[in-house]
């Protein structure tokens, strides 16, 4: 592109002819008024000379000429005329409205002389219509713009290009991110459990197979299972029979007693206290009403501790010689035939029923 200075120097050889024909024929002009041949009077002679040198001044400092062809000052020179198509000059037309400007700079983009409303981003100066998106050449006079490495975008452009992208849309993140599961970037609203869909809370979330779940859904999935019942254990827990139990369900699965109390015993896949799973196999002392962990007498049809087996009268305890039975009770020989008449009123075959002592061993 071509320099001012260029332009100057192509302007004076343009008009250099007919500025030296002008001067010629001024100063024949002037020799032959001197000599008194037109016969005009000293006034006409002034007036003549003035408007010669008034010519010749505005065609030297006329703006508009500068860019007219040889042909076209010669011919205004001869006078004629050449129709001049209007031209923009911003420091004309602030001139006419009495704004004197001056140029504030080059253009960055144009390395054109700015006048008039100015652009300045990124250390420079612009035309407003120059400075433009890098990417699609759309102004950004008015909008937001982004830098990159020296250059501008439009915010558009910008994202598309630069922004990280959400792993679950596959969009520009142009806000908030979130980054996660090994370094992938989420819109906040798309960061959700893989379960239910639903965003996390203060709770947060839990990892698994690279997937993002919440809290209850990860529970849900994924944590041991209580054995009584049969909820997700999500904080202390207790493992027996290679099974996991809530603290507050490790306990006797028939009467409910906690076992931290109690001892424990597992009776076809159920957890039972000592007294339930002594019930539950019959082998409770009809005396006592407590289990029976080692010997045992059996005896009309029920259980006894040895100790407690003993005669309803006398309560001499009873071994293995035999006894006698009345209306469910045991007593001893000696005190069954000294009650003889008693027993025998209330219970004719009384004094035929003689029964053995059975002794068990649990």
């Amino acid at each position: 592109m071509p320099s001012g200075g260029d332009d100057e120097q192509q302007f004076e050889e343009a008009v250099k002819p007919a500025l030296e024909s002008l001067l010629a024929d001024l100063q024949k002009t002037t020799e032959v008024l001197r000599q008194g041949k037109h016969g005009k009077g000293r006034q006409q002679q002034k007036e003549d000379e003035s408007a010669a040198l008034l010519d010749l001044k505005k065609l030297r400092n006329s703006p508009r000429q500068r860019n007219q062809s040889p042909a076209a000052v010669a011919n205004l020179r001869n006078g004629g005329s050449e129709e001049l198509q209007p031209r923009r000059d911003p420091m004309l037309e602030g001139d006419k409205l009495g704004i004197h400007t001056i140029p504030k700079g080059d253009c960055a983009s144009c390395n054109q002389a700015v006048i008039g409303p100015v652009v300045i981003a990124l250390g420079k100066m612009w035309h407003p219509e120059h400075f433009c998106c890098a990417h699609c050449g759309d102004s950004i006079e008015n909008r937001n713009f982004f830098e990159r490495q020296g250059k501008s975008y439009c915010e558009s452009d910008y994202h598309d290009l630069f922004s990280p992208r959400c792993s679950y849309c596959n969009g520009p993140i142009k806000e908030r991110c979130v980054t996660a599961l090994g370094g992938k970037n989420f819109h906040v609203e798309h960061f959700v459990c893989a379960e239910c869909g639903k965003t996390f809370g203060d709770g947060g979330f839990h990892e698994k197979s690279n997937l993002a779940y919440c809290r209850d859904c990860f529970y849900r999935t994924y944590a041991p299972k209580c054995q009584s019942c049969k909820q997700p254990i999500t904080h202390k827990f207790i493992m027996a029979l290679n099974t996991h139990w809530h603290p507050e369900c490790f306990c006797c699965q028939e009467c409910g007693q906690p076992f931290h109390c109690v001892s424990l015993f597992d009776h076809s896949g159920r957890l039972l206290c000592e007294m339930c799973l002594h019930t539950r196999v019959g082998s409770i002392c009809a005396r006592c009403r407590l289990p029976i962990s080692g010997r045992c007498v059996s005896a009309m049809s029920q259980k006894f501790h040895p100790e407690h087996f003993t005669c309803s009268y006398c309560t001499g305890q009873l071994d293995k010689h035999t006894f006698k039975e009345s209306a469910g009770r045991p007593f001893c020989l000696r005190c069954y035939q000294t009650a003889d008449d008693y027993f025998a009123g209330r219970c004719p075959m009384a004094v035929d029923i003689y029964d053995e002592i059975e002794l068990d061993d649990h």
